[in-house]
């Protein structure tokens, strides 16, 4: 609709996430060195709110009559800045949540806390916008391929996310002089110093072991998440508004994730848990496709159909946040170890592929101008 080529939308999005993974190191090496009055982590998530709030709307709406070229120039850099603004947020926004307790069990339920908040702001946003926005037209029977609604529906989101994260980052303020601060000694931030913390991150063999899972993990839920609208719409032949469904299969494979989760952790700790969620996240968001080419599932247009998937969903959702909150809970645990050993904790450095994959996840859930070129009918 817009008539910007796939190859060159898919060339936007992946020049993003090679700059965005220089960003995101540096960005945690600097939130770990900051003192100041708001301490290390409050400066960066009073900054980051407005410039997202601009870059978002940007994605969604390039000023009419641009060549490719220049389309192509707009929606790299609206991406890219997008990217980098979230990760200065989200790089000392999880690094905050480690730091907020001590207790192994305690942090699981911080971060499936964390989990579930982020579910409801993005199931909100979705439902919101296909109820509201995207809905079926004559002219637009698939209500995504609608540009009209794009405009209003990004300043909506935009708002949202401005209050929201100003929100999160003033009401904790009241955490700062409880939280870990910087040695008195350590050397200010230089290019040296950001390899000497890569160095001391990476030479933690569990770390490296999480990074390996978490990006398993990440290729899987961008495989699903892209995916996920063509196959409702396409492959399953579910109108825009019955795909709003799957937000129920979200919503029962959150709540047992936020509940189930820390009694997980304590009974069979952090490792087991990892292993065996991420064995079911392998089998379960295929699981209806597998059945529907080995001939037991139902016809398109059967009532059972729909539920049966909304049961998968909930279930893959189970799983993949359960992996989601070990892997966050257990990267605390991480950062304790690295300090018995170096010294220093370095939370911002350790999660800088968990800022990865929240960014990724983001992004990918409503891409517009990708979206509404490769939904072209």
């Amino acid at each position: 609709m817009l008539g910007l080529p796939g190859w060159l939308g898919g060339l936007a999005i992946s020049l993003s996430f090679v700059l965005d993974g220089f960003a995101d190191p540096v960005i945690g090496s600097i939130s770990d060195r900051t003192r100041s009055r708001f301490g290390r982590r409050h400066p960066f998530m009073y900054a980051a709110p407005i410039p997202i709030a601009l870059f978002f709307p940007a994605i969604f709406n390039p000023p009419d009559g641009l060549s490719h070229a220049l389309l192509f120039l707009w929606f790299t850099g609206s991406v890219i800045g997008l990217r980098v603004a979230m990760s200065v947020f989200h790089t000392p926004h999880l690094a905050f949540g480690g730091e907020l307790s001590e207790s192994y069990i305690e942090r699981t339920k911080v971060m499936a806390w964390n989990n579930f908040s982020t579910w409801i702001g993005g199931t909100s946003i979705s439902l919101i916008a296909l109820t509201f926005f995207f809905t079926a037209t004559p002219d637009y029977p698939r209500g995504p391929l609608n540009p009209e609604p794009y405009l209003p529906f990004s300043l909506l989101a935009a708002g949202a996310t401005l209050t929201i994260l100003f929100a999160s980052a003033w009401f904790t303020r009241d955490q700062i002089p409880r939280l870990p601060k910087p040695p008195a000694d350590q050397p200010p931030f230089s290019p040296f110093e950001f390899l000497k913390d890569d160095g001391k991150v990476l030479a933690n063999r569990n770390y490296v072991w999480l990074l390996a899972g978490l990006f398993a993990l990440s290729l899987m839920n961008g495989i699903r998440d892209t995916l996920g609208l063509y196959g409702g719409t396409y492959y399953w032949g579910f109108p825009s508004e019955m795909l709003r469904w799957y937000s129920l299969g979200s919503l029962v494979g959150f709540v047992s994730a936020l509940t189930l989760t820390p009694r997980l952790h304590a009974r069979w700790g952090k490792r087991r848990v990892i292993i065996w969620s991420a064995a079911a996240l392998v089998v379960f968001p295929a699981l209806g496709f597998i059945l529907r080419e080995v001939g037991w599932m139902f016809p398109n247009g059967d009532p059972r159909l729909l539920p049966t998937l909304v049961a998968i969903s909930a279930v893959s959702y189970a799983v993949g946040a359960i992996l989601n909150i070990s892997v966050m809970s257990a990267l605390a645990d991480v950062a304790d170890e690295n300090e018995v050993r170096f010294g220093v904790r370095r939370e911002g450095v350790l999660n800088i592929f968990a800022v990865f994959l929240y960014a990724r996840s983001s992004i990918s859930k409503a891409d517009p101008a990708a979206t509404r070129e490769k939904l072209r009918p």
